[in-house]
């Protein structure tokens, strides 16, 4: 059933720069949709339905709901249209189409407050075509029925978007999505900002956030209350002097309190002030932090009748803060493309293109180049290469200074990449080194320019050929799955102690002994992946460990070990000899961490992501830790269950994956 719809490119649509769409004909194009898993929900306080607002033109205010009104003692029945102002929800009227439905103009209807308005609701079919059929009937009243965003009911979902070319060729993707809004109220909703990564919670009825320049601005319904979002590309290094800065452009105000709190993956300085600025007192609290080299503060402020709201506000966007990179490049003007032997590469007029003795296909114009490779992975982390490029780009210029590596999203894969600058000549110039490895492939590039054309080049160029040339060509290649439906090659039956069993698509490992390490494998010989299992506890003490192991070498029982206990705690280390010796990697032993689930039948998906020496630990999608060590490089992915001092523990566990970096 269609539940939303939208039209994602109005026409005429015209790019960042100017032009129409249709006379954009060469390059690479990237675009995002923030799909909002609310919908219209037309109600007349009783009887309700999900119903789609169609656009009554593109870019207007005015928005159509289509049905059926009938009289209120149901003598007749005719289509109809209620209008509404989609930015307000204000009813505009209700109209008749033409007669026939071609010619003509709509009539305007009064309805009586009894009569009954049922909207149309659609279906696609089986042959992809919209079937309408009329839902629940709604009591148009006095001031006729209201719609409000509601959030989807519990369910599976299809989003899908569809294109067709001027020429007449068509395209269309459909991905299924599983919607869980269960309890759910609608009093908040999440912010996602698609330009620098970033999610977090706002309240439910304020406006939508708006970018001016460097900053992020959203305001309560009132007008009130304020929060701004600002971003800092350079100047300060710690958070402390970002606090520093960020006083001295507030002017005097009252420091109430400060300290330190978790946010994300780091730590934010939180600062609560107050103020008077004329019409009143005023509290505000901001947060100071930094990601990736860039510096951001997050700024809450009310009257200070309503401080407990304000702090609230701010406590809540740190809470629900996460980092979510998402790719927007653009490329115009006319490209040609070069077929090598392995790669197919967009390249822009005026740029010619060599293949190099040391292994580089060089593109270059005018002392600007992109350089690309691809070599067999070397088993070193992406980091790692990314360094050793970097060491050559070093060798024989002056005043040469680079970013620390850091994760960077372009078109459907992580990468490393680090920026850097230097002085030959007297010029200065910028460039970046990409590196992401796949499915034994590690992809290299290095880009350059003269440091006055670096920002056009790296935006408008270098990021959209690396895109296009070097990019994921599909979804991620699943190297192993196990969904237990069958037993497989995971061991079952009762040995000292443990029982593991493969019944209603999971694999049960059962424990009595009260204290010990058991565990399961699946035969197989891994790396660099991603490694991925969902684990619930069905029966036991809550402060018994299970989860998953790697790179796990079964001649001197040797792995890799990420553990979660019932009580909310998290354990990451190595084993030797079968777990008679036993190594933390991360923190001082078992921590308690917030994104472990608690309880018996609480399901907790544990992933890690190993490259090379560099292993990342993830609880439900939260990192719970990250550590360097390079004892074991390959190996089997296994299950396994700890008991602490009791036993008779049971755990299930479903779906592991391993996924090709």
């Amino acid at each position: 059933r269609l539940v939303a719809a939208e039209l994602v490119l109005p026409l005429p649509q015209s790019v960042p720069d100017g032009p129409p769409l249709y006379q954009w004909r060469d390059g690479v194009h990237e675009d995002f949709t923030i799909w909002d898993t609310r919908a219209p929900y037309l109600s007349d306080g009783e009887a309700g339905e999900f119903i789609i607002l169609w656009p009554t033109a593109p870019g207007g205010e005015l928005v159509a709901v289509p049905g059926q009104l009938q009289t209120a003692g149901g003598s007749s029945t005719q289509e109809a249209s209620l209008l509404y102002v989609a930015s307000s929800g204000t009813l505009a009227g209700a109209w008749a189409p033409p007669a026939g439905h071609t010619g003509g103009l709509p009539r305007q209807l009064l309805p009586s407050p009894d009569d009954l308005f049922s909207p149309y609701v659609y279906r696609r079919t089986a042959d992809g075509a919209l079937r309408a059929q009329t839902g629940a009937a709604i009591r148009y009243g006095e001031a006729g029925p209201a719609y409000t965003l509601q959030p989807l009911p519990v369910g599976d979902y299809q989003l899908g978007f569809e294109a067709v070319a001027l020429g007449g060729a068509t395209a269309e993707i459909y991905a299924d999505i599983a919607v869980n809004n269960d309890g759910y109220d609608g009093s908040v909703r999440a912010y996602l900002d698609p330009y620098n990564g970033f999610q977090f919670l706002i309240p439910g009825n304020w406006e939508t956030a708006q970018h001016n320049g460097e900053e992020l601005s959203a305001a309560s319904p009132d007008g009130q209350t304020w929060l701004t979002v600002t971003s800092w590309p350079a100047g300060a290094r710690r958070s402390s002097e970002l606090r520093a800065r960020t006083l001295e452009l507030f002017g005097p105000v009252d420091l109430l309190y400060q300290d330190s709190r978790p946010l994300a993956d780091g730590q934010a300085e939180r600062v609560v002030y107050g103020y008077d600025d004329g019409s009143g007192p005023r509290t505000g609290g901001f947060l100071s932090f930094f990601h990736e080299e860039r510096g951001y503060v997050v700024d809450v402020d009310g009257p200070a009748s309503a401080e407990a709201e304000t702090l609230a506000m701010l406590e809540q966007i740190a809470a629900s803060w996460l980092w979510r990179p998402l790719g927007f490049e653009r490329v115009d003007g006319s490209w040609r493309y070069v077929d090598l032997a392995a790669l197919t590469v967009p390249v822009p007029e005026g740029f010619s293109h060599h293949t190099l003795d040391n292994g580089w296909d060089l593109f270059s114009h005018e002392g600007r180049f992109v350089a690309l490779r691809r070599d067999p992975a070397t088993g070193q982390s992406r980091a790692a290469r990314v360094q050793h490029w970097l060491d050559v780009a070093n060798a024989g210029v002056s005043s040469f200074e680079q970013s620390t590596p850091y994760s960077f999203a372009l078109a459907g894969r992580n990468w490393v990449r680090a920026d850097f600058s230097y002085e030959r000549d007297g010029r200065a110039s910028r460039g970046l080194v990409m590196v992401a490895a796949a499915n034994g492939l590690e992809s290299a590039a290095w880009a350059e320019a003269p440091a006055e054309q670096y920002g056009e080049m790296v935006d408008g160029v270098f990021l959209a050929l690396i895109a296009e040339a070097l990019g994921a060509t599909g979804g991620e290649q699943v190297l192993y799955h196990a969904d237990f439906e069958g037993p497989g090659t995971w061991g079952t039956g009762v040995e000292d102690g443990g029982a593991g069993e493969v019944v209603d698509g999971v694999f049960r490992l059962a424990v009595t002994a009260e204290t010990g390490f058991f565990w399961s494998a699946a035969g197989e010989s891994f790396g660099d992946a991603v490694y991925e299992v969902t684990v619930t506890q069905l029966e036991g003490p809550l402060d018994s460990g299970y989860g998953l192991l790697l790179r796990a070498d079964l001649e001197t029982a040797a792995f890799y070990v990420f553990e979660v206990s019932g009580d909310g705690y998290v354990w990451i280390g190595r084993c030797d000899d079968g777990c008679a010796s036993m190594s933390t990697l991360a923190g001082e032993g078992w921590f308690a961490h917030p994104a472990v689930r608690q309880g018996l039948g609480s399901a907790n998906k544990l992933q890690v992501i190993a490259d090379g020496e560099v292993l990342r630990f993830y609880v439900n999608d939260e990192l719970a830790g990250e550590v360097t060590d390079g004892q074991l490089a390959r190996g089997d992915v296994g299950l396994f269950v700890e008991t602490l001092g009791h036993g008779n523990v049971l755990v299930a566990f479903d779906d592991v994956y391993v996924y090709a970096r």
